[in-house]
């Protein structure tokens, strides 16, 4: 379109091409605005310095946390009886929260990604959706830590498949076996991180 507006300027003399038609001077404003949205998201995803991946399965959750130049933090908890039966959703959301409180003390003033598999949880952060009481408020003190924390927080939606190594860690509960203690044992991982076993009980 603008190749077309600019032959019939050229067309007219280079006197009334000065005098930029008005169609031409909107589509030239419309490109900038484009463009300038495109170095916005470049920007933001040069700046992102922090990646929280979360999951939350039936029994437990788990979050890794990744940080540019850093080693990994891996977080992991266990519901309890009353969470258990709370919806999936709620879960996912439970499972960010915790994890902003753990590192509550390293990332201030940072952009944040996010990367969920749950859509709901993901658009009660962003304020898309916001009925279900019990998310909403969750989704609140999300947002309330990041105003305080000057954080900005990037929500990356992909599939179960892609995040499939949070989902194992979310799922690596036995109630029926003897066990560390999990504030232990994520102690036990931030200090010296995720061993690898070979065989072992729980």
């Amino acid at each position: 379109e603008i190749h077309w507006e600019w032959k019939k300027m050229m067309k007219e003399g280079w006197d009334k091409m000065k005098k930029k038609s008005r169609k031409l001077h909107t589509i030239l404003k419309k490109i900038e605005e484009v463009k300038s949205k495109e170095r916005e998201v470049k920007l933001k995803k040069e700046r992102v310095k922090v990646e929280i991946t979360t999951d939350a399965g039936p029994r437990g959750g788990a979050a890794v946390v990744k940080r540019e130049g850093e080693k990994e933090r891996i977080f992991m908890w266990k519901w309890n009886k009353e969470e258990r039966e709370k919806s999936t959703n709620w879960r996912e959301l439970k499972v960010m929260e915790r994890t902003m409180k753990e590192i509550k003390n390293e990332v201030k003033e940072e952009e944040v990604r996010w990367v969920t598999d749950s859509v709901v949880a993901a658009a009660y952060v962003r304020k898309d959706i916001g009925r279900e009481k019990n998310l909403a408020k969750m989704s609140w003190r999300i947002r309330n830590i990041e105003v305080e924390r000057k954080i900005e927080i990037e929500i990356k939606v992909v599939k179960g498949e892609m995040i499939q190594r949070v989902d194992r860690l979310s799922r690596v509960i036995d109630d029926k076996d003897y066990q560390v203690r999990w504030k232990m044992f994520n102690k036990m991982v931030r200090r010296w991180g995720m061993p690898r076993i070979d065989l072992f009980a729980t």
